[in-house]
C-alpha cells in the first residue's frame, strides 16, 4: 500500500534507519512494518485505559507544540 504525500510519515533519521532494517530482515515494505505497528498500538490502545490516558495527556501536553 503505497502512502500518499498527505499521509506520509515523517520520523527522524535513526527511527527510519531501524525500520528500514526491520523491513528488510523481515522481506517486507517500510509501509507494511508501519501500518502493523500502527494496528497494534491502536489494538492495544482500544483495550487499555491507562494507555489511553497516557495519550491524552501527552497530547494535552504537547498542544502547544503542535499548533506552533
Amino acid at each position: 500500500m503505497e502512502l500518499s504525500n498527505p499521509q506520509l510519515l515523517h520520523v527522524g533519521a535513526q527511527a527510519r534507519l531501524t525500520l528500514k532494517e526491520w523491513a528488510e530482515a523481515e522481506g517486507v515494505s517500510v509501509n507494511a512494518v508501519v501500518v502493523s505497528v500502527l494496528e497494534e498500538f491502536f489494538k492495544r490502545l482500544k483495550k487499555s485505559e491507562v494507555l489511553r490516558e497516557e495519550l491524552r495527556q501527552e497530547i494535552r501536553g504537547n498542544r502547544g507544540f503542535m499548533t506552533s
